[in-house]
């Protein structure tokens, strides 16, 4: 790795903490060279802007997010290994992230951007398009088991982050096999007064 590189990286390292910590609004290019131990012509040289700068934090986050779910897909044998495996790929990343990672992320920390907008939709719709095609190999079937991939993934990011808001009051593993359960079966499926 060259030394450009690495600079580059650390620099998108001590961005997305403070990001994290701080929120787009909170954060200035000044605070950010400073923490870096660089002067902010330095940082300039490497992002155009702080929305720049953000906007890399932003993708590099959502492409480790696909090519996770990638992975997780790679090892998952059957379709309901892909479901188990998709839920748990939201709750291990709420889990390890935190709350405010996926804010960052999925809440808009600039409303009015919609490039950020447009990488979120693009990620969600590239895992949507990997768990589809496992899901259902056949062009003919393709629409609907979009639609479905979609409503897997956004069930396990809404459930996910409702667990972790929650204080993570059931366990983890517990919390993956109940998503995951219903969505392999719906509501019948889940016998809701034994749990």
């Amino acid at each position: 790795m060259t030394r450009r590189i690495a600079r580059r990286n650390q620099l998108l390292d001590i961005a997305r903490e403070a990001f994290v910590a701080k929120g787009y609004h909170g954060v200035t290019m000044a605070l950010l060279a400073r923490r870096a131990d660089v002067t902010k012509p330095v940082l300039y040289d490497y992002f155009s802007s702080k929305l720049d700068l953000y906007l890399t934090v932003v993708q590099c986050m959502l492409d480790d997010l696909v090519a996770t779910v990638d992975r997780a897909l790679g090892s998952a044998e059957t379709d309901r290994k892909v479901v188990d495996s998709t839920v748990a790929v939201f709750f291990d990343l709420i889990d390890h992230e935190g709350i405010s990672s996926l804010t960052l992320v999925f809440g808009g920390g600039v409303p009015s951007e919609p490039s950020v907008e447009l990488r979120v939709r693009a990620a969600l719709s590239s895992c949507a398009g990997a768990i589809a095609e496992r899901l259902c190999p056949h062009d003919s079937e393709q629409a609907r088991a979009r639609m479905l991939a979609f409503g897997l993934v956004g069930a396990s990011l809404t459930a996910a982050s409702d667990w972790h808001r929650a204080g993570m009051l059931v366990p983890k593993h517990h919390a993956v096999e109940a998503i995951s359960t219903l969505c392999w079966h719906g509501l019948h499926g889940l016998d809701i007064r034994s749990s």
